[in-house]
């Protein structure tokens, strides 16, 4: 969402904006694109008591953009399987292993089972 409203305002200054995986957002201009951001989601926010909606902390705007942020199994199996194929480009990228011995299976999207002391989340890395 931050590199987003970077990428519109470099727009609007006539700049050609880098891809957005390339993209930084440095400490000095988090916050400003932090505020873009929340100004720009289509959420119910707080307001003042005439109605304008309330200047908020950084970390109030983050909860916020956080709570309101819906993530679909479908968003998950992208971000999966670009992280299977930066995982398999980074092992094919020094040589040492041949292309036709590393393949990326589609990925299944399974809440594992409940287990004490471990976070709801995992991934399945498998070296044969």
């Amino acid at each position: 969402m931050l590199k987003t409203q970077k990428r519109k305002e470099m727009i609007d200054r006539g700049e050609t904006p880098s891809p957005l995986e390339e993209m930084a957002i440095g400490q000095a201009e988090y916050e400003k694109y932090l505020t873009l951001a929340y100004k720009a989601a289509k959420f119910s926010k707080p307001r003042t008591a005439l109605g304008a909606a309330k200047s908020l902390p950084p970390k109030e705007m983050e909860k916020l953009l956080y709570d309101n942020t819906a993530v679909t199994d479908g968003d998950l199996e992208q971000l999966a399987a670009r992280r299977a194929q930066a995982a398999r480009e980074q092992l094919l990228k020094d040589g040492k292993v041949e292309a036709g011995r590393v393949f990326i299976v589609q990925s299944k999207t399974k809440t594992p089972a409940k287990k004490d002391k471990i976070k709801d989340s995992r991934v399945d890395f498998k070296v044969k």
